[in-house]
């Protein structure tokens, strides 16, 4: 085996290892709240209906006619 066999070696087992280590930092018990949060905030409403933002502090429409 020549030296760039051994360079290519080396930069593999360097990037497996990298990937290992991200793996193993993402998915720590003590970072799972902030991972697993996305999940279940995204079907929140944070913003109002627009709908009911659009008749706030006007009468309703209702359709009859007065």
């Amino acid at each position: 085996m020549g030296l760039s066999a051994w360079a290519y070696l080396g930069f593999t087992i360097g990037l497996c290892l990298a990937f290992a280590g991200i793996v193993v930092f993402y998915y720590a018990p003590k970072r799972k709240n902030r991972v697993e949060r996305p999940k279940y905030t995204i079907l929140e409403d944070d913003e109002p209906i627009e709908e009911e933002a659009s008749h706030e502090g006007k009468q309703r429409h209702t359709g009859k006619r007065s």
